[in-house]
């Protein structure tokens, strides 16, 4: 049975009991952005070792530091983000923003994302918006493929940035990850992937 956020009352400490781990994952993060303090409480706690950080799945830890990223906390923000990130990352991933607008990541080809689709694109894979599909209609060679290579290609830099890609998914540590472009036809795929 999942908790429902209203059945939280405004000062109770939802994190001190189990409810927070059967809370859906739009249940967590509504109530991340609802309920600050919670998200505050829960580094506050971890940072002094009153909580056990295994004890909460990726998905949570992922929605956590998300809203922190985008939260002004107190003075201790960086040390408790630094903290979360450890856990799962070897590197910091860039921003949506970072990877799209410098060469760093794409090299020159950041210069040929045109400037709608640039902005499409990086309202899609920023974390805040919670989107985890997109759909690109349009007519032929709009560059509906090269923004979806490019979705995909950021998502390549965070996994690439991960400590341990298949654990941070609750996979076994020797699962393979793909990454999986469709067309309707092998022409169309050999034709449009081959070209971008």
């Amino acid at each position: 049975m999942l908790a429902e956020p209203e059945l939280f009352l405004p000062n109770e400490e939802l994190l001190e009991s189990d409810a927070f781990h059967e809370v859906a994952i739009s249940e967590v993060e509504n109530l991340l952005k609802t309920q600050p303090e919670l998200a505050q409480a829960f580094v506050e706690k971890y940072l002094n070792k009153e909580l056990s950080w295994d004890s909460f799945t990726p998905v949570e830890r992922s929605l956590l530091l998300h809203f922190l990223l985008e939260s002004k906390f107190s003075d201790d923000v960086p040390a408790a983000i630094a903290a979360l990130r450890k856990e799962d990352f070897v590197r910091i991933p860039p921003s949506p923003e970072e990877f799209l607008n410098t060469p760093t990541y794409l090299g020159p080809l950041y210069k040929r994302i045109y400037k709608p689709w640039r902005e499409d694109v990086q309202y899609i894979l920023d974390p805040k918006n919670g989107i985890h599909e997109a759909i690109f209609p349009g007519a032929i060679r709009t560059g509906k493929t090269f923004a979806a290579i490019l979705c995909q290609m950021y998502k390549l830099v965070i996994l690439s940035s991960l400590r341990n890609p298949p654990s941070y998914f609750g996979l076994a540590d020797n699962t393979s990850l793909y990454f999986g472009l469709f067309t309707l036809s092998l022409e169309k795929a050999e034709g449009a992937l081959a070209e971008t």
